[in-house]
């Protein structure tokens, strides 16, 4: 193929703005810790602690306690953040009949 017969173009996927994987691995390499070894420590797959830092897949409650134990931080500070930056811990409304 040369130069001027391309394949087709992929259009490029726009990150999703929920999905900050910079805000869930800071605390991590401030550990100094490798994602295989946080997660052995928590006692997750590699593959798991991946989706989880990438912001494809949520870690379960208890999880979350244990990597926030684990890096010796707040929960809050592993907590995806709502639009306008308000970590997203509000539970939704109930409604009574």
């Amino acid at each position: 193929m040369t130069a001027s017969q391309k394949g087709p173009e992929v259009p490029e996927v726009p990150e999703h703005p929920a999905r900050k994987p910079r805000r869930r691995t800071r605390p991590r390499k401030k550990a100094g810790l490798t994602r295989r070894a946080l997660a052995r420590q928590v006692g997750i797959s590699e593959q798991l602690m991946s989706e989880i830092e990438s912001g494809w897949r949520n870690a379960t409650p208890p999880n979350l306690a244990k990597i926030a134990d684990v890096l010796n931080c707040r929960i809050v500070a592993l907590e995806r953040k709502r639009d306008g930056g308000v970590p997203n811990t509000a539970t939704p409304p109930t409604t009574s009949r």
